[in-house]
């Protein structure tokens, strides 16, 4: 792991009462009055006259406090600001203690300055949790219980103070359960928030900057939002952030697919609270979700590790079908051509005269040969030629690639092909189909019993990291205080307002390292600082086109044979991308490809001789063309130059990049959705329908996703 949890601040843990959270805090916004005053008449099992719950009134001795909580909308009103949840952060800080300026010398009129003096102190934090905010977290509890459609539930036309909960006999009511599911989600949204707050996502052990030289150059220069040492602690990237300032506009969105005329309607029906407060709470449990999100980048169980879990559960594996010779699924790329003249029906099925299928057997032959006969040859160099000159509409963007297929997903041809027991990762062979001639490339293959037994520890793996966190952070709840009104129709769940988080950019643009913060690391037998400026641009296009985290130390410790004495080899910018799944274009030496390529949205890597760059030579990032018309530059030795006023906003005008420029590397745009992912398409136009695949098809990507949202929706889940 690059960033492992490192505690900047001892935490030491006391219960009082607080202040409110940043991401939760309330005004002094009016509780709405909601439009209609029936309940809903809908129920998910047969109306039944309640059962009374004993007792009847609240004991604040009682962890679950068995009685009603509800009151009437007006008496809410008047205790929707009452503090029903308490956490307290104490830590110590370094903080600069104030002296006395010391006596000025007889020479002189003016008192000296004196050397700093720092101690460390105790402070103290609190975040709070309100009635009013409690009453959205619930009533999104019951909302999603309800649309759930569960054979156990509630009448809910019927209080829910007054029936018997069956599911769980540390609770009495229907209430009592959705009530403590709800301070539940708030204790684990508000962990996560404050732990991002406090814990220190840290830098790898190379990392090391000059302060002196960053705080000569670095000062109010826009490139440090975007620079891996301003993120020691956890924030939004750019799209997460857009999201969170987006959540109104979502809550209207919502309101009127519910039929409600506004944001405040819908809210006042559906929680009796205002749109203010809901979107207050769905800030809090999105900021928890994108924090757990970067968190969960580090959980990667060893091959021994899921092992050793499917041993352990092999029976209830069993149970379901699964069993160590249960099969496997296989990676692969191909790359699809297709015969002249050929006619392509609208399922993707192709015909042509026997003759053209003969040629293009022997054109994709040759293309095979001349692929391996590539050196190095890989993996990566097949996938750069897949990308180039596939047909395959759904892959060719992925560098052919297909992942975990299952037996009888693919055509007959290539299916017999790919499972052949004897096959082994880097085996190609040329295999005709009804959809066309293919250059098959086996990549790889997982036992299906590894695959579920993976997943399971990883679900497992995240509940344990959320439930470390939760705590570290533990609430002090007061149940007396907790007082929660009727809402007409709760319809809104968590779910509804939950980040989708389907275009998996972690890295929404170009991150920006830089070549002096890592005096001690070696590029092949050269210092990174003075022969990095390669290996550093090729991070920086590498992390933002992968949405990994390679930093300049990963990236050399992999490709340190390119590094000369006159610096980087420029094949480091062919072969090295298409290993790590991205892909090149093509290379050019003249400018006008490289302006129009930026134009139509794909990424350049430019090489300057000596001129406004360099004393020498520099490779520089070329991210995009701002809306200015200036190019966004990723520039590895910013510190250098950032007396220029260029390099201080880090974008310049074209015309400064082609005076010494002397070859450009053109890059595919960044894929952020998969054209044959049933998830990742969804609303787009962009899902290939005639796909050689049957069934629905999942990236690798939204099924990381999905296991991390389920577990973050349902944090206790049994996996």
């Amino acid at each position: 792991m690059i960033r492992n949890q490192i505690h900047k601040y001892t935490l030491r843990l006391i219960s009082v009462l607080l202040l409110s959270f940043m991401l939760v805090g309330c005004g002094a916004t009016a509780v709405p009055e909601p439009s209609q005053t029936a309940a809903p008449s809908e129920t998910t099992t047969d109306a039944t006259e309640p059962a009374a719950t004993t007792p009847a009134d609240g004991n604040p001795d009682d962890v679950t406090c068995r009685g009603s909580y509800t009151v009437d909308n007006a008496a809410f009103s008047d205790t929707a600001e009452d503090t029903v949840a308490v956490i307290t952060v104490t830590y110590n800080k370094t903080v600069e203690v104030p002296q006395a300026a010391e006596e000025s010398p007889e020479d002189s009129d003016e008192p000296q300055p004196t050397d700093p003096v720092y101690e460390i102190v105790e402070v103290t934090d609190q975040v709070s949790l309100t009635n009013r905010h409690l009453q959205v977290f619930y009533w999104l509890e019951v909302a999603a219980y309800r649309q759930a459609g569960h054979q156990v539930a509630p009448d809910f036309s019927q209080g829910l103070d007054t029936q018997i909960c069956p599911l769980d006999d540390t609770v009495g009511s229907w209430q009592q359960y959705f009530l403590r599911e709800a301070l539940h989600t708030w204790a684990v949204s508000q962990a996560l928030a404050l732990n991002s707050q406090y814990v220190s996502l840290g830098f790898e052990d190379a990392y090391d900057p000059n302060e002196d030289n960053h705080a000569l150059h670095f000062v109010d220069i826009p490139a440090s939002s975007v620079y891996y040492g301003s993120h020691e602690y956890y924030t939004p990237n750019a799209m997460h952030q857009a999201y969170l300032d987006n959540l109104p506009n979502l809550l209207a969105q919502l309101a009127e697919g519910k039929g409600c005329p506004d944001a405040e309607v819908f809210a006042g029906e559906t929680a009796f609270v205002s749109a203010q407060d809901i979107v207050e709470v769905a800030k809090l449990y999105n900021f928890g979700y994108m924090y757990f999100t970067e968190l969960s980048y580090d959980v990667t169980p060893s091959a021994e590790d899921v092992d050793a879990y499917f041993t352990e559960h092999e029976e209830a594996y069993a149970e379901q079908g699964i069993t160590r010779d249960s099969g496997k699924t296989v990676d692969m790329r191909h790359i699809l051509l297709l015969p002249d003249d050929a006619v392509v029906a609208e399922d993707g099925t192709v015909t042509a005269d026997e003759d053209a299928w003969e040629r293009v057997y022997w054109t994709a032959s040759n293309q095979m040969r001349r692929i391996k006969n590539t050196y190095p040859y890989n993996e990566g160099v097949f996938a750069n030629a897949a990308a180039n000159t596939s047909l395959d509409a759904g892959s060719a963007e992925k560098g052919g690639l297909y992942e975990n297929i299952v037996q009888g997903q693919l055509p007959p041809e290539l299916d017999s092909w790919l499972f052949e027991e004897a096959r082994q990762p880097g085996d190609a062979t040329v295999v005709r189909s009804a959809y066309g001639m293919h250059i098959l490339y086996y990549s790889g293959d997982t036992e299906l019993w590894y695959d579920n037994a993976e997943q399971d520890l990883t679900a497992r793996l995240y509940q344990e990291q959320i439930q470390s966190i939760l705590a570290a952070y533990p609430a002090q709840i007061d149940y007396s205080a907790i007082r929660l009104a009727t809402a007409v129709d709760p319809v809104l769940t968590a779910e509804d307002l939950l980040y989708a988080d389907v275009a998996h950019e972690r890295f929404p643009v170009a991150p920006l390292y830089m070549q002096q913060d890592y005096p001690d690391t070696y590029y092949g037998a050269y210092p990174i600082v003075t022969h990095g400026c390669g290996i550093t641009t090729l991070s920086m296009l590498a992390t933002y086109m992968t949405d990994t985290e390679l930093t300049p130390p990963i990236l050399c410790k992999r490709y340190g044979q390119y590094n000369t004495l006159k610096g980087s080899d420029p094949t480091l910018f062919i072969y090295p991308p298409g290993e790590m799944g991205f892909y090149l274009k093509e290379q050019v030496c003249n400018s006008a490809p490289a302006l129009k390529a930026l134009e139509d949205g794909y990424i350049v890597v430019c090489l300057q001789k000596r001129g406004l760059w360099t004393r020498g030579g520099h490779f520089l990032l070329l991210e995009k063309l701002n809306e200015n018309g200036t190019v966004q530059v990723r520039d590895s030795n910013l510190l250098n130059y950032s007396k220029l006023d260029g390099h201080k906003i880090d974008e310049f005008d074209w015309s400064t990049i082609p005076p010494k420029a002397a070859s450009y590397w053109i890059y595919y745009p960044k894929t952020v959705r998969h054209p044959l992912c049933i998830r990742c398409a969804q609303n787009s136009t962009e899902l290939v329908l005639d796909t050689m695949l049957s069934g629905d098809y999942l990236c690798s990507k939204c099924e990381a996703a999905l296991l991390r949202r389920n577990v973050y929706l349902n944090p206790e889940a049994s996996f």
